[in-house]
């Protein structure tokens, strides 16, 4: 617990130089997985420097009028091309040969999950068939409500609003929780590769 605290003013004292970097941020892009997107160079570890700025960089998609928080209505406007995005990147990644299907093996679904997601029954589902079932996933289990109870656990005074600070702090208590033997870099093997929280 205190090394959490310990992370939360390193970030606040680093915060000063936030606003001039925020400009040289890239946009928030959905890689293939969880790892790739945070790791900016492809060098297979991820540094604070680089969780912070994948931290930044989703902060930056979802405040969509630039005002320094996220409101639960910018969450939710944002859940619909969030989950999309999400889905997509996902089919790239399992579609391990490119010809634009999965097979069973590819899908890594259940039998009785991949004959769902097959409509056609031709024993591939396609980019559309993936989506369908992920929607009817999403929709079962409420997407957007999801989706604000992933982005809502960054507010950390319960305030009702994600900050900027707070996702920057956030991110860094993740880093740290997850640098199991503590050498100041993530690597796949101490994350769960393809998950994006």
């Amino acid at each position: 617990m205190m090394r959490f605290w310990a992370a939360g003013l390193v970030v606040m004292l680093g915060l000063g130089s936030v606003d001039v970097a925020r400009a040289q941020e890239p946009a928030y892009h959905f890689g293939p997985d969880w790892f790739a997107q945070r790791d900016q160079n492809a060098d297979g570890r991820i540094t604070r420097a680089e969780a912070r700025a994948a931290a930044l960089a989703q902060f930056e998609h979802f405040d969509r009028n630039r005002d320094g928080w996220v409101t639960r209505a910018e969450a939710d406007a944002s859940a619909p091309e969030w989950r999309r995005r999400r889905v997509d990147a996902r089919f790239a990644l399992l579609d391990r040969d490119r010809d634009g299907a999965l097979s069973i093996q590819e899908s890594k679904l259940a039998p009785r999950q991949f004959t769902r997601a097959d409509r056609d029954r031709d024993q591939r589902v396609t980019p559309r068939e993936w989506w369908t079932l992920r929607e009817r996933h999403a929709r079962d289990r409420d997407g957007t409500a999801a989706l604000r109870s992933m982005f809502w656990r960054r507010d950390l005074d319960h305030d009702g609003r994600v900050t900027r600070d707070e996702a920057l702090t956030f991110a860094v208590q993740r880093f740290e929780h997850e640098d199991r033997d503590r050498d100041g870099v993530l690597t796949r093997g101490e994350t769960r590769a393809g998950r994006d929280r």
